[in-house]
C-alpha cells in the first residue's frame, strides 16, 4: 500500500486514473476513493464486502457535473446552492442509463474542499466515495481504527492534515419528494433544516 500526503495531488490523480482504489481524508470522514468505472466499483464493493448493485455516494466537482448524473428539480435550485459545496449529500433521481445500479436514485455531493474538487475535476468530474468500513459495521473515523482486512486490499492511503482531525459524516437529504427529507443527521444538519423550512414556507 502506497502512502501519500494530502498535497500530492499529481500522484493521487495518476493512481486514480489507473483505476486504483485508496482511502482519502475527505472534508467529512475518511472514505474509499476511486474513479467511476465498473472495475473500480467492483473493487470497492469487494473490499467492503458489500453486495454489488448498491450504488456508492458520488462526489462531483461542480453543479454542472452533478446535472450530468441526476435531475435537479427547479424548485430545489436555491436549496441546492445553499448547501453545496459542503458536507451535505443529496439524493436525486438519476438520469437515464447513468451508473450501473438498477436503482432510480443517486446520492451525490459537491465537497467544500477545493483541493479535492480540483482532484475530482482532473479525473473526469466525478469519483466514488463511501465510508471506510466492512458493510454493516461502523465507519472508521481514524486511521488506527481501519482493520487490517481493509488495509491489505488498498492500493494507496492518503494521510490527513491536522485540520481534518475532527470528522463528522455528511448530512443526507432525500430530494425525490415535494419537500426534502433528512435521512441522516450529520455535519451542518441545523443549517439544512433551516433551509428546508424556508422551502416549505
Amino acid at each position: 500500500m502506497k502512502r501519500l500526503s494530502y498535497s500530492q495531488i499529481d500522484e493521487i490523480t495518476e493512481l486514480l486514473l489507473s483505476e486504483y482504489v485508496g482511502v482519502y481524508p475527505f472534508d467529512t470522514i475518511f472514505g474509499f476513493i476511486g474513479i467511476v468505472t465498473p472495475t473500480v466499483e467492483k473493487k470497492i464493493a469487494s473490499i467492503k464486502n458489500r453486495q454489488e448493485g448498491h450504488p456508492f455516494l458520488m462526489l462531483v466537482d461542480s453543479l454542472e457535473s452533478a446535472r450530468k448524473w441526476v435531475d435537479i428539480p427547479c424548485k430545489f435550485e436555491l436549496f441546492v446552492k445553499s448547501v453545496w459545496p459542503g458536507p451535505v449529500t443529496l439524493v436525486f433521481r438519476k438520469k437515464d442509463n447513468m451508473g450501473s445500479s438498477n436503482l432510480g436514485t443517486l446520492a451525490i455531493r459537491i465537497p467544500a474542499d477545493m483541493v479535492l474538487r480540483t482532484l475530482i475535476q482532473r479525473v473526469g468530474g466525478a469519483i466514488y466515495s463511501t465510508s471506510v468500513n466492512v458493510s454493516g459495521e461502523r465507519s472508521c473515523l481514524t486511521e488506527s481504527t481501519i482493520p487490517d482486512s481493509i488495509k491489505k486490499c488498498l492500493d494507496f492511503f492518503v494521510t490527513a492534515d491536522d485540520k481534518l482531525s475532527n470528522r463528522v459524516a455528511s448530512t443526507i437529504v432525500d430530494c425525490t419528494f415535494n419537500t426534502p427529507i433528512v435521512l441522516r443527521n450529520g455535519d451542518n444538519v441545523k443549517g439544512v433544516l433551516d433551509m428546508i423550512n424556508c422551502i416549505e414556507k
